[in-house]
């Protein structure tokens, strides 16, 4: 964890794509994170929807936290990304993206710290729908450089999601990240858990699991963009049957999910 990539910049770095409203989501996430001993000195946060942009700032908990203006949803922290990637606080060689609206399973660090791809190279769950959650080399952000600088709508952002480009009004473009990458490697699609109201608030949302990272997402499934009602009568708890993926193959998981303690 600790070799060195190039000149000041760390081996690997984790990319939590948050906003500034998003308090309660993004406690949610590093609560998971203290619980299973991630090193948080390895995390960046990027907020967006700030009054002001800010340079990377280390607070207390030895996480990186970085604020900008644009809110782009789930993209937002690839725009911040290239901006301060010759940062000594955020750059890397290899980068793991992932939403504040997610909580990490026992076997996550030890995933993270195994985990390889090389400077071109993107990692994906699946081809598409996979809520942009990926792993990638350094050269990838080179690659797409300013192309996510502008204001992604949900619909522009489901566009990408589904691995294509969306156009902004000024004639913008951003595209799927393995547009950007020399190479992409696949692994398996996340699983559908079921339906949860993680956060209180009285809005259930879908749990889904990347079992190769051992990584939950939680989402508010919207009806207006894919088009029709969409509900999983499923339980809580998947099959209890351990997985062995790639990555920390001695740590037996199993999908299922917890509110982690906080």
């Amino acid at each position: 964890m600790k070799r060195k990539t190039f000149s000041n910049c760390a081996d690997r770095k984790l990319i939590i794509n948050s906003h500034v409203k998003y308090g309660t989501a993004l406690d949610y996430l590093l609560a998971s994170l203290r619980k299973y001993q991630f090193p948080l000195a390895e995390a960046v946060v990027f907020r967006g929807g700030a009054e002001a942009d800010s340079e990377p700032q280390v607070r207390d908990d030895g996480i990186t936290y970085v604020d900008l203006r644009l809110n782009s949803f789930d993209m937002t922290a690839f725009s911040g990304l290239s901006k301060h990637k010759d940062n000594s606080l955020v750059c890397a060689g290899l980068y793991f993206y992932i939403h504040d609206s997610t909580s990490i399973g026992p076997c996550f660090p030890q995933v993270f710290g195994e985990i390889k791809a090389e400077p071109s190279e993107v990692i994906t769950p699946g081809t598409s729908y996979f809520s942009n959650q990926c792993v990638f080399g350094h050269s990838v952000v080179d690659a797409y450089g300013d192309a996510f600088d502008w204001e992604i709508d949900k619909k522009a952002g489901f566009n990408i999601e589904s691995g294509g480009c969306a156009e902004g009004s000024k004639g913008q473009q951003a595209c799927a990240l393995r547009v950007y990458a020399s190479n992409r490697s696949l692994i398996p699609e996340r699983t559908e858990i079921g339906v949860a109201d993680v956060y209180n608030t009285t809005m259930p949302r879908n749990v889904v699991y990347y079992k190769d990272w051992d990584l939950y997402k939680y989402f508010l499934f919207q009806p207006d963009t894919w088009g029709g009602k969409y509900r999983k009568d499923l339980s809580l708890k998947a099959n209890s049957t351990v997985l062995h993926p790639t990555w920390a193959s001695n740590c037996p998981r199993t999908a299922q999910w917890e509110l982690p303690s906080r």
